[in-house]
C-alpha cells in the first residue's frame, strides 16, 4: 500500500518543530506542504521575506516535493517535503482474532 507523507521541519530562531502527516492521496498531502510553506512564510520576520539566493524548490528523486526555505535575516529555516512510502505487512503467522 502506498501513501505520501508530509515533512515539516521548522528551525526557527524563537523555537523549533517537526510536523509529521501521512496521506492517502498525493493531492491532500501536496496542499498539507503548501500549508506547511505559507505557515513558514508567514511566521518570520520582515513580512515574510525570503534570501532568494539559499531558499530552493528542488526536489530530488526520492521526493515528490520539497521546499528549503530560508529567511531574509537567514535566522529561520523549514523543509518541506512530500514522500512516497510504501506499507508492506508481512504478516509473518499472525493471527488476528
Amino acid at each position: 500500500m502506498k501513501f505520501y507523507r508530509v515533512t515539516a521541519d521548522f528551525d526557527m530562531s524563537a523555537n523549533s518543530d517537526l510536523e509529521v502527516k501521512e496521506f492517502l492521496n498525493l493531492d491532500n498531502a501536496l496542499c498539507e506542504a503548501a500549508y506547511q510553506v505559507n505557515e513558514f512564510i508567514n511566521c518570520i520576520p520582515y513580512s515574510g521575506e525570503l534570501d532568494e539566493e539559499d531558499t530552493d524548490w528542488e526536489a530530488s528523486e526520492h521526493e515528490i516535493f520539497r521546499f528549503y526555505g530560508v529567511s531574509i535575516s537567514g535566522e529561520d529555516f523549514v523543509t518541506v517535503r512530500v514522500s512516497e512510502v510504501t506499507f508492506e505487512d508481512m504478516n509473518w503467522g499472525v493471527k488476528n482474532e
